[in-house]
């Protein structure tokens, strides 16, 4: 068997400030059989047949992607995982594909299958960049931050990883100063208050 890959549109998610359009690391795994010769091909027939209907699906399903059918693309590559559930290259496309949908947790347990793969190191990377991706679409950017950090420590010179870093820690601290903005307007009003309370109360003392 023999594997080929191939990038379809790429890009990363946009930087705080600017008006750069959301992006993601987008590639689609192709399989294909092949026949080496035909005394194998006679042995093992049921079994060159099972690879082809497997293959098939893939094939279909990149088809769909490609055409924007990402729903259905979803579907063909979860309905090869089932014959071939421990090739992380099928849950990597089913991944996109639920990416491309919007169905964010189903992406994210797809990249999260493939990233697990550790004799691809390729997969394995991009796997946990996109899950960082899909976690960001979730709003976890805690763990999104840990997945970039993961990234880098496989790839230093992972520039997609390094950038959506720097994007995920800005929007944590924003959030982090928005929250202390609000816990001391919070508090504000409570002092207010309690000022208030106390003027009533020595009000109260005054008209007796």
């Amino acid at each position: 068997m023999k594997a080929y890959h191939f990038n379809l549109d790429s890009s990363r998610l946009p930087g705080a400030g600017n008006n750069h359009s959301p992006i993601s690391k987008i590639r689609v795994w192709i399989l294909q059989s092949i026949i080496l010769s035909s005394l194998i091909l006679i042995l093992s027939l049921p079994l060159t047949g099972f690879a082809e209907s497997v293959d098939s699906k893939i094939q279909e399903g990149i088809s769909q992607y490609h055409e924007g059918n990402f729903k259905d693309a979803g579907q063909s590559f979860s309905s090869a995982r089932v014959d071939r559930p421990d090739d992380s290259r099928i849950a990597y496309n089913q991944g996109n594909a639920h990416y491309k949908e919007g169905s964010f947790p189903e992406a994210l347990q797809a990249f999260t299958h493939s990233s697990l793969d550790e004799k691809n190191p390729d997969i394995r990377k991009n796997s946990i960049y996109n899950a960082g991706n899909t976690l960001v679409k979730l709003g976890k950017l805690k763990k999104a931050e840990s997945a970039y950090k993961k990234v880098l420590r496989l790839d230093s010179d992972d520039m997609d990883a390094k950038f959506n870093l720097e994007y995920v820690r800005q929007q944590l601290k924003k959030k982090e100063d928005q929250k202390q903005d609000s816990d001391q307007g919070n508090q504000k009003n409570e002092d207010n208050d309690s000022s208030s309370e106390k003027e009533q109360g020595e009000n109260q003392k005054q008209n007796k």
